[in-house]
């Protein structure tokens, strides 16, 4: 189980990135956006008290945060 929340950590940080680098103020592509909210509601599972605490961030992000909020 460990080795799949490393693997979805891997993954959120990929999309994180990737988002991080390909948009713009107000222009989050809406399709990785939700893959990255889902990816991150996905840790509440977890047995680690850290993961399922990163897993409220999933509220923080939406479409219409700006650049500077997402990073």
């Amino acid at each position: 189980m460990a080795n799949d929340f490393k693997k979805t950590l891997e993954e959120i940080h990929n999309l994180f990135t990737g988002l991080e680098q390909d948009s713009t103020d107000r222009g989050f592509d809406g399709q990785l956006l939700e893959e990255l909210i889902n990816l991150i509601a996905s840790l509440e599972k977890s047995e680690d008290p850290i993961l399922v605490k990163l897993s409220r961030y999933k509220n923080s992000l939406t479409q219409e945060m700006t650049l500077k909020h997402f990073t």
